[in-house]
C-alpha cells in the first residue's frame, strides 16, 4: 500500500480530493486530507470523516508546521491544489529534503499566456493598495513553516531573496511565479493545453514534468443524471414554467477586486435586464464566497443564490450562463450553453479569458438584452476549442490523473 497525503489550506476545498478518493482507494492507496484551517480560524473540527475521506486540521497534530505533519505521516506521495504560494515553497523545500515525491494537480483553468501582463499588473496594484491583506495571523503562519522548511546554511540568503521578490513584483512572486529550485514538483497535472503553454512557454516550467490530464469536475459533471427541468425547477423552489438565467460568481468579492457595493451595482444592472424578459436570477457562488455576507441583497432582489448545486441540470436548464472569466465556464461550453461575459462598466477591467468569437464579451446593458435573446451558434467553435485544449467528453478525467500519480511514485 502507498501512502498519499493531500495538503491544502481550507477545507472547503475538500471535493478536489473526495472525488478521486474512491479510484486511489481502488489502486491500493490509503489516503489523508490535511488542511490550515485553524490559521484562518476554520479548524473548529481538528478530525472528521467526509465522504469516505479522513480529514483532519493542522492542530490536531499539535503544530503549526507542515513539516511535523508529513514527518509524522511519512506519505509516499504529496499531492497539492497550488503552486505558487509562500506555503507550496515550504512544502517543496520539505519534500525535497526528505525524498518525497511531490504532484501539483491545478483546480481551476488559468489566465491566457496572452493576459498574463494585464492580470499581473491588476494583482500588483491590488496587492499594493490593500497592504493589509499582508499581516494577517495566517500570513505569519505561512512564514514561520517556510523558515522551518530552509536549510540551516541558507535561511538568510532564501529569506532575502523572498523578501526582495515580493516587495519589487509581489504578483510574480506569490501567485503568478516563475519556475525555480522552491516550485520544483517531480509532476505538474493540468486542465488544458493552453495551461501547459502558460507554465511551460511563460512561467519555464520544465515541459517533461507537465501533464494535461483534463478536469476531473467536467468529468463527474458529465456522468451526473440529468433531471426533467420541471422537477429540476421544483427542486430549486421555483415554478415549473419559470425561466432563469444562471450566474456563475467569479469571487469578485471575496477575492478583493471589487466591493460588495460594486458587485450589487452590476447585478442590479444585469437584473434589470432579465427582468424586462420576464427571466429570474441563479447565482452559483464562489467556494470562497460566505453566503451569509449577501443574504439581505439577495432576498431583497429576488435571487436565489447557492453554495451547492447540481451543476449539469441548472446549465441545461438555463436560458443562458453569465461570468467574466471562470474556470466553470467551460463546463457551460461542455454542455454548449450560450455565455455571456459583461464587459460594461466595472467589469471593462477584468480580463478575458476566453476567446471572443467561444462567448460573447457585451459592452452595454443594452446589448446584454439581445444577447440574452439571440440563438447560440457557435457549436463548431465549441467543439474544435474543446478539442484544442484537450478537453474530451468521454475520456475519464479521474482515471488519468490516477494513472499519471501511480507512475509518479513508482519512478
Amino acid at each position: 500500500m502507498k501512502k498519499i497525503l493531500f495538503i491544502d489550506n481550507w477545507k472547503k476545498g475538500y471535493k478536489n480530493f473526495t472525488r478521486l478518493n474512491d479510484e486511489f482507494i481502488k489502486n491500493q492507496f490509503t489516503t489523508i486530507l490535511v488542511h490550515t484551517g485553524s490559521f484562518t480560524g476554520e479548524g473548529d473540527v481538528k478530525e472528521e470523516f467526509i465522504d469516505g475521506l479522513l480529514v483532519r486540521d493542522i492542530s490536531f497534530y499539535k503544530t503549526i508546521l507542515i513539516k511535523k505533519v508529513i514527518e509524522v505521516e511519512k506519505p509516499d506521495v504529496i499531492l497539492i491544489l497550488n503552486l505558487s504560494f509562500i506555503f507550496d515553497r515550504a512544502i517543496v523545500n520539505i519534500c525535497k529534503k526528505i525524498g518525497i515525491k511531490l504532484i501539483f494537480l491545478a483546480h481551476g483553468k488559468l489566465v491566457s499566456v496572452e493576459s498574463v501582463a494585464e492580470v499581473k499588473s491588476n494583482l500588483n496594484k491590488d496587492i499594493r493598495t490593500n497592504i493589509s491583506r499582508v499581516f494577517r495571523k495566517k500570513n505569519f503562519l505561512v512564514l514561520i513553516n517556510y523558515f522551518s522548511s530552509l536549510k540551516t546554511g541558507g535561511k538568510f540568503i532564501s529569506s532575502f531573496k523572498m523578501i526582495k521578490g515580493i516587495v519589487a513584483n509581489p504578483s510574480g512572486y506569490l501567485t503568478m511565479p516563475n519556475y525555480d529550485k522552491e516550485l520544483d514538483a517531480d509532476l505538474i497535472l493540468l486542465y488544458t493545453n493552453e495551461d501547459k503553454r502558460l507554465y511551460n512557454e511563460r512561467f519555464g516550467f520544465p515541459k517533461d514534468k507537465i501533464k494535461v490530464v483534463g478536469n476531473p469536475e467536467i468529468f463527474e459533471i458529465i456522468n451526473t443524471p440529468t433531471q426533467v427541468k420541471n422537477l429540476f425547477l421544483r427542486d430549486i423552489g421555483f415554478n415549473e414554467n419559470d425561466n432563469y438565467v444562471l450566474y456563475l460568481d467569479d469571487g469578485l468579492v471575496c477575492g478583493n477586486i471589487w466591493t460588495k457595493e460594486e458587485w450589487y451595482n452590476h447585478l442590479k444592472e444585469i437584473l434589470n435586464e432579465i427582468n424586462i424578459l420576464g427571466y429570474k436570477l441563479i447565482i452559483k457562488l464562489h467556494p470562497r464566497e460566505d453566503l451569509n455576507n449577501h443574504l439581505k441583497f439577495f432576498n431583497e432582489n429576488n435571487i436565489l443564490a447557492l453554495k451547492n448545486i447540481d451543476f449539469k441540470n441548472s446549465i441545461i436548464h438555463s436560458e443562458a450562463v453569465i461570468s467574466h472569466y471562470s474556470t466553470t465556464i467551460l463546463f457551460s461550453l461542455v454542455f454548449n450553453k450560450k455565455v455571456i461575459s459583461p464587459k460594461w462598466g466595472k467589469s471593462l477591467e477584468l480580463h478575458e479569458n476566453y476567446p471572443s468569437n467561444l462567448i460573447n464579451y457585451i459592452y452595454s446593458t443594452h446589448d446584454f438584452k439581445i444577447a440574452l435573446v439571440e440563438d447560440n451558434n457557435n457549436d463548431l467553435v465549441v467543439k474544435n476549442y474543446l478539442k484544442s485544449q484537450g478537453i474530451n467528453k468521454d475520456t475519464n478525467t479521474i482515471t488519468k490523473i490516477i494513472d499519471e500519480v501511480k507512475e509518479c511514485v513508482n519512478s
